[in-house]
């Protein structure tokens, strides 16, 4: 038996690609059970986050092309896409290579934004589905473990992780490079996870007048407020979505959806000397692409956040050596 992996990231992979293969919570239980039917799979674990989807999992034959291209055509017939899409960007590792990647993603360095620390929050919520729907026993656990404890020590080691920066705080950074300041502007965060708590208390550190959350799950878009802690912080039903968007200077947009949310025709009738930067920092991407279009519209997706990290990445990078050296250790 061998530990394998199949996948692809935001380093190979464009979004258009990405959000084709992205398994959203609703769908992890069928994922798991069909990855249990297939006859070469052993323990399994689905790594899906904005910029990478991954595949974990025990292979029991000794052939691993064989393993490789089962897990492939699982990709294809689960999100009902061809293989032609997303072959050319998949990526394989068995063996100690396999474990190695996993534990350099859970440290920060195969990351769109090197050190940030969601990713490790990631792979700890991956561990725990694969347990809750049966995908992971004792390889899988033993090696996601492993895998955290490698990140915990490449966090506290070096400063690989030094001014936590996230996507979340590149995409405001972006915002705030676009206008200026975003002192005084109002700001509409869509979605209510942990990205959407944590790019609200960014917002509100850079000085914004106001902030409104919009989530199909009102209880948990209070809880999200709470957590803020931001006095002027509102919280609309995903009923008034359009009515968020005729108000906001910024939005960031983050939510688990399966297909866009926000739509051209939500933005259409918005008065066009009102001007509106709006960041699509989910996958798949939660805003259509047209709505750059519009007069007084401006839009970007993760992949242009990718691009302003890349102008970015001196200090980071000078520690990779480091948390690579605590990797070979942890292997």
């Amino acid at each position: 038996m061998e530990i394998v992996t199949v996948g692809l990231d935001c380093q190979r992979a464009p979004v258009e690609v990405r959000e084709q293969l992205s398994f959203s919570n609703h769908r992890l239980a069928e994922a798991y059970n069909m990855l249990a039917a297939l006859p070469l799979i052993g323990e399994t674990a689905i790594l899906s986050t904005c910029n990478r989807v991954e595949i974990y999992a025990l292979s029991q034959h000794a052939a691993q092309g064989d393993t490789f291209a089962e897990l492939r055509r699982f990709l294809s017939r689960f999100h009902n896409v061809s293989e032609d899409v997303f072959s050319p960007y998949l990526v394989y590792f068995s063996g100690r290579v396999a474990c190695q990647h996993l534990f350099e993603v859970a440290s920060g360095i195969k990351s769109m934004v090197i050190g940030e620390a969601q990713i490790q929050g990631q792979v700890r919520d991956t561990l725990e589905a694969a347990h809750a729907h049966g995908g992971a026993g004792r390889v899988m656990d033993a090696l996601f473990r492993a895998a955290l404890s490698t990140g915990k020590r490449a966090r506290t080691e070096t400063a690989i992780g030094a001014s936590g920066v996230s996507v979340s705080f590149t995409a405001v950074q972006l915002l705030e490079q676009k206008l200026g300041s975003l002192v005084d502007k109002k700001a509409l965060v869509i979605g209510s996870g942990k990205t959407g708590r944590l790019t609200g208390q960014i917002l509100v550190q850079h000085g914004i007048k106001e902030l409104t959350f919009v989530n199909r799950n009102l209880a948990r878009a209070y809880e999200t407020a709470e957590a803020v802690g931001f006095e002027q912080t509102r919280v609309l039903p995903f009923a008034e979505l359009q009515i968020a968007l005729a108000e906001a200077d910024v939005v960031v947009s983050c939510t688990s959806a399966p297909h866009t949310v926000v739509k051209r025709d939500h933005l259409e009738n918005r008065e066009p000397n009102q001007p509106l930067y709006l960041v699509d920092i989910a996958v798949p991407r939660d805003i259509e692409p047209d709505v750059r279009q519009l007069n007084g519209v401006e839009a970007w997706d993760i992949d242009d956040i990718k691009r302003l990290t890349e102008a970015n990445l001196a200090r980071r990078t000078a520690e990779v050596g480091h948390v690579q050296d605590i990797v070979q250790e942890e292997l």
